[in-house]
């Protein structure tokens, strides 16, 4: 029992001295955020870039054109200073309602790989499966 409660006593010294003490660096917000786009539902960092994903975004990269939670996705840069800066709104170039281009994403280095859950077409915009 001895044994027990020193090594007890011991781990709850150790243990605090560990612990990495975080904080938040930084905020990011989508250029155009709006209620309900899931931003941020994924994100992955590279290097100086990041992506981060808003599978319920409705806007093309103009602003307009608005298709129910077609998708989106936004890239960082990380400047010299340590700042993130949105560089660019990507959405996908054969954008329909309720692909959810977005919902997942992974970058690495110059290049950047997003998914769209449940998007119907092909590479060609043809042969039609749902949800496929």
């Amino acid at each position: 029992m001895k044994k027990l409660l020193t090594l007890i006593i011991t781990i709850g010294i150790l243990l605090p001295s560990h612990a990495q003490n975080l904080s938040e660096v930084i905020k990011l917000l989508a250029s155009d955020r709006a209620p309900t786009d899931f931003y941020g539902y994924s994100v992955a960092i590279s290097g100086k870039y990041a992506i981060v994903g808003a599978y319920l975004e409705d806007e093309d990269v103009a602003g307009g054109n608005n298709l129910s939670g077609a998708g989106s996705a936004y890239i960082y840069e990380r400047t010299l200073s340590g700042t993130w800066i949105q560089i660019k709104k990507i959405v996908a170039s054969d954008r329909r309602l309720g692909a959810q281009f977005g919902y997942s994403v992974a970058i690495s280095g110059d290049y950047a790989i997003i998914g769209a859950r449940w998007e119907d077409y092909d590479a060609w915009g043809g042969n039609n499966m749902f949800n496929a």
